[in-house]
């Protein structure tokens, strides 16, 4: 009761000083619980406009999600659109945590949605985003329901990529990229069915998975990269640690690495090529029959795939002609001059990449040892 009074009080006071009355304040928060925070929004393409879906998320009354879905010639129109749908409250989109963007929408529009985000008032440029393979309605509108929905999935998602020490990367770092680079990498999901995995009673019959990382040039979807590139986009990026991958029938978690960067200069002061030198540690998880089991080969092994990784992802970047790995600014630091942009996209494509990584796993994990 002394705590009740106290509290009474307190508000008493702070309520004469700033000059505001009991009604005021209740008005305020009338206002305040008239708005129905977005916590997921959806962006496709449809014919000549967009399509948006929107998701509330579950409030802490637990309250089923709110989720809409409309077409537009514009996303200011739609959010209007939807608003005039809405069932209750205002919405609200200064909370949003997630932009799922579809497909086509990657290919066509990424350069009038990252536009919509800088401008509005409301969208923040440090909100996360993820590619859809497929459309993004389809997936935001098939993960909710019941005791799950869209943001509660892709929560769990972040949490398990952060674990792994892995990137989910923001609007912000994607603008930034393209603005520096020329080109950025996203990651990608994609929807699949939860059905014989998943039987927990009212949850939504889909599950939304990691999908390796979509790669941009030019403010336009280019392409997917697969588990291996991943893995060695990862690598050179120096957020490996956690990641679990199967060598010679051993189940390993990666548990650290690094690699450096070289120019090979010839004579006269021109990048002939680049050396990549580094190292990988992993862990012992589990053995299958007919695993390996002689460490030194199993530490060759594990050296070599990481090469393969990397060498994977390279080749995919210079196919595409797109420097997404920060290749040119880690070369050009050995460079008085540094490496101009014009003459490194008339080189990457078919500069000789040489690389070496040694591998160690560690066979404390294994308690017969």
């Amino acid at each position: 009761m002394k705590r009740f009074l106290t509290v009474i009080i307190y508000m008493y006071i702070l309520l004469c000083l700033t000059g505001c009355s009991g009604e005021s304040l209740f008005a305020g928060r009338q206002d305040l619980e008239r708005l129905l925070p977005i916590q997921t929004l959806g962006i496709d393409t449809a014919g000549g406009g967009v399509e948006l879906s929107v998701s509330s998320g579950i409030d802490p009354d637990e309250d089923p999600p709110l989720v809409l879905r409309t077409t537009a010639s514009s996303i200011e129109t739609a959010i209007q659109r939807l608003q005039k749908y809405s069932p209750r409250d205002e919405l609200y989109y200064a909370h949003v945590q997630y932009i799922l963007l579809g497909q086509e929408a990657a290919e066509t529009d990424l350069e009038t949605i990252l536009r919509w985000v800088a401008r509005s008032p409301d969208m923040r440029m440090g909100t996360a985003m993820f590619v859809v393979k497929g459309s993004a309605a389809q997936a935001l509108i098939s993960a909710s329901g019941g005791v799950s929905d869209v943001t509660e999935q892709l929560a769990s998602l972040e949490r398990e990529i952060r674990l792994d020490r892995r990137h989910i990367y923001s609007i912000r770092e994607i603008a930034a990229s393209l603005a520096e680079e020329g080109c950025a990498l996203c990651l990608a999901i994609e929807a699949a069915s939860s059905q014989g995995t998943v039987y927990t009673d009212d949850t939504p019959g889909t599950a939304l998975l990691p999908a390796g990382y979509a790669v941009f040039r030019g403010e336009a979807l280019v392409g997917y990269l697969s588990q291996e590139e991943s893995l060695g986009a990862d690598l050179l990026a120096g957020s490996i640690a956690g990641t679990r991958v199967t060598v010679e029938r051993n189940t390993l978690e990666l548990v650290g690495g690094s690699v450096d960067v070289h120019g090979q200069w010839g004579e006269a002061g021109d990048l002939e090529g680049l050396t990549i030198q580094g190292s990988l540690q992993a862990g012992i998880l589990e053995q299958e029959d007919g695993g390996e089991t002689d460490p030194d080969r199993l530490d060759q092994a594990l050296g070599e795939a990481a090469g393969q990784w990397l060498s994977a992802v390279i080749a995919r970047a210079q196919s595409l002609g797109c420097d997404f790995l920060g290749l040119r600014s880690a070369a050009g630091r050995e460079s008085p001059g540094g490496i101009t942009p014009d003459s490194w996209e008339d080189i990457f494509p078919a500069l000789s990449v040489t690389i070496e990584i040694d591998g160690e796993v560690d066979r404390s994990y294994d308690l017969a040892q």
